[in-house]
Formats: C-alpha cells, sequence, structure tokens
C-alpha cells in the first residue's frame, strides 16, 4: 500500500446553462485515514507481543478501523477491547497477506501476535455525503437474512465493493488523507462497471480495492478480495469499466436489457450503503419515473464537451453515500436497466426526490465495445 501517489487533478466545476435547483452531483462516502504509529504500543511477553490500538482523537466518536498484518499468525487473530470482550476474529490467512479490520466503537482494542506484527494506517468516516432525499422515507434492507430467489443471491456475489485510497499513504506533509467508496458490478468475470466520477482521478498509483459479495459484517472478505486497474472510462457517460487482477468465481454476471425500461416499472438496487455490508432497495416507490435528463457538461483540458442528450432516466429508489455505480434491475428479469449516478437534494422543496441512472442503450453499446475488446 505504500508509495507516492499522483496529486490529485483539479477539474473545473461547469455551471448549468438552465440550471435546476437543489442538483447535487453523486458522490461517494470518505474515509480519513492518519498513520498507527502514534497510535500503537506494543508489549512483548516472550515469543509473543501484545498490541494496543487507540483511536486518533481526529476521529472523535466515529467508528474506526486498522489495517493490520500478522505474518507469522498460525492461528485466528481475535482482537478485544479492554474489558476482554471479542470485537473480530480475522483467520489467520488474511492476517498474514494483511487485512482491514471492521469498524470499531470502541476507543482502545488489543490483539496478541506471534512475534511481530504491524497496524499501519488507521482510518474513519469523516465525510458523509447523501445523493438524495430518500423517497417517502429510507427503505434499504440488508441482503443479509433478505429473503430473495436463489438467481438474485447468485447476483449478490458479483456486486463489489469499492474502496480507493487518495493521497499520500507515507504521510509526508502529516495531513489526514481520505479513501473513496463506491459500488460496482460484473459484466464478465474480469470485468466490474461502476460510475466514472468514483474513479475521475485515475488509479495508477493508487491503492484501489473490489471486494465481491460483501454482504455481512463478520466476513470483510466477501467473496473475494481483487486488485484492480482503469481498463476505460467515459467522464461523459459518467461510466467506467474496471479490470480485476484475476478473474472472479462467480456463479452469474450481470446482464444489461436489451429493451428500455417505461415509466413505473418495478426495479430493485443492490448497493453499498455508506460503506457498508451490501443493502437492497426494492420497496414500492424502487420504480423507473418519467425523468429524463442530459448528461454531464465536463472541461476536458480546457475544452467544454457538450452533454450528452437524455443520457439519465429518473429512478425513485432509495441511494444515498457510497451507492454511485449501483446495478439498478429490472426486478423480474434482474437485467440492468440504469447505472445508478446521482441524486437530489431538496431541502427546499422546489425539487422532486427522484434519483437518476445511465440508460440501458447508452450502457449496452458501452459494455459491448468493451468486452468485444477484451474477448468477451
Amino acid at each position: 500500500m505504500r508509495g507516492v501517489l499522483h496529486s490529485l487533478a483539479l477539474i473545473l466545476a461547469l455551471a448549468c446553462s438552465a440550471p435546476v435547483m437543489g442538483q447535487q452531483t453523486g458522490k461517494a462516502l470518505q474515509e480519513f485515514v492518519v498513520p498507527a504509529d502514534a497510535h500503537v504500543t506494543e508489549v512483548v511477553l516472550g515469543a509473543l507481543t501484545e498490541i494496543t490500538v487507540t483511536a486518533p482523537h481526529l476521529a472523535d466518536d466515529r467508528p474506526w478501523r486498522a489495517w493490520l498484518s500478522v505474518p507469522d499468525a498460525d492461528q485466528p487473530v481475535e482482537i478485544l477491547d479492554l474489558s476482554g470482550r471479542l470485537k473480530q476474529r480475522i483467520p489467520a490467512r488474511d492476517a498474514r497477506a494483511g487485512a482491514w479490520t471492521r469498524y470499531f466503537d470502541s476507543r482502545d482494542v488489543y490483539f496478541t501476535a506471534p512475534g511481530e506484527a504491524e497496524v499501519r494506517i488507521i482510518s474513519w468516516r469523516e465525510i458523509a455525503i447523501m445523493t438524495q432525499t430518500p423517497v417517502n422515507g429510507l427503505n434499504l434492507v440488508p441482503v443479509k437474512g433478505h429473503s430473495m430467489d436463489l438467481d438474485l443471491q447468485d447476483l449478490t456475489r458479483a456486486v463489489g465493493f469499492l474502496s480507493i485510497h487518495y493521497g499520500d499513504t507515507d504521510e509526508t506533509d502529516g495531513a489526514p488523507k481520505r479513501f473513496v467508496h463506491c459500488t460496482t458490478f460484473m459484466i464478465s468475470t474480469t470485468i466490474a462497471v461502476t460510475a466514472a466520477h468514483c474513479v475521475e482521478y485515475g488509479l495508477d498509483g493508487k491503492f484501489a480495492e473490489l471486494v465481491l459479495g460483501y454482504t455481512d459484517l463478520g466476513k470483510p472478505n466477501g467473496a473475494g478480495r481483487f486488485g484492480v486497474r482503469l481498463a476505460h472510462m467515459s467522464r461523459t457517460h459518467d461510466l467506467a469499466f474496471l479490470e480485476l487482477d484475476r478473474p472472479a468465481d462467480v456463479p452469474a454476471v450481470f446482464t444489461i436489457a436489451d429493451t428500455a425500461p417505461v415509466p413505473g416499472q418495478e426495479l430493485l438496487v443492490l448497493q453499498h450503503y455508506g460503506a457498508e455490508a451490501m443493502s437492497i432497495s426494492d420497496d414500492d416507490d424502487c420504480r423507473l419515473t418519467d425523468g429524463v435528463f442530459d448528461g454531464r457538461l465536463i472541461n476536458d483540458k480546457g475544452k467544454i464537451v457538450p452533454r450528452i442528450k437524455d443520457l439519465a432516466w429518473g429512478h425513485g429508489c432509495d441511494t444515498t453515500k457510497s451507492s454511485s455505480g449501483s446495478p439498478v434491475l429490472d426486478r423480474d428479469t434482474l437485467e440492468v436497466v440504469l447505472v445508478h449516478q446521482r441524486g437530489y437534494d431538496d431541502r427546499d422543496g422546489t425539487v422532486k426526490p427522484e434519483n437518476r441512472g445511465i440508460n440501458t442503450h447508452e450502457l449496452a453499446i458501452l459494455v459491448t465495445d468493451v468486452l468485444e475488446r477484451r474477448g468477451g
């Protein structure tokens, strides 16, 4: 994870020629990161080392997590709070490879390691940006324990939780850095789709990880962790394609609908709400609306690129932090009809609470092109 990362490019914000009041660009949930050195205490106990990790004061009372490595782990690493209550058990294989802990609400935790161990960085949720005011209340349900048919269960293993670390992991300037989180979905065993604004600054030199099938907080590795690289991005479409570092062993991948949905059509969304384990939105408001929107107006190296007309369609499914890039599915066929893009802030009451997603036709063209160039 260490290394010098590219500095972020500064993207110009362009005002709409016909502004929509209350419109808010979809943004990912962010986490801030600090080096763990000053927050780790080690006590050598013969062949063992007891390591205590304390949450930074900057995190206040926010849930926090740490990245740790126990190279000589031959049994699960148990993390406890100071009262001795078990907070997490990390399998030995994951501890040897290096892994994130779950989020802790305890100020201090400790674990015992054979030989040496390393706690490298600590992060916490610093910025949580809602991408919409939920339609008639927030009706997201955790996938774990939710009743669903086998076809949909199979597809949950092809939904990915994307984490990207922007900034210098060596912390040369001493300032907190950030993670950005989004949702992705697999269209082949090696290619995932997400929103371009999640990866707008590229992935070269950055820590980027995709966890598939993350449905259980107690199993943070889900159906597998993967490194990813940027295979193709269209900022005007707000779509990006990521290539995994190895094929994913998934029982099914997503297909794109070959017909356009119609207003009122029942939908569902699989997503990583607030950087948590996977949730599903499939209540009665989760339908296609009659909203049609032009695409993004962007500045590409000083040249203003025209909008794509009628690129995005409206939907009423509840989506919030880190939902960008989620697959919006036809509830009956389970085909992708939209890629969730952004939502609205209607605090002034002038905007209909409605999300938007990239439409089927534009999505299908890009998906076909990317898959053909990579041999299907």
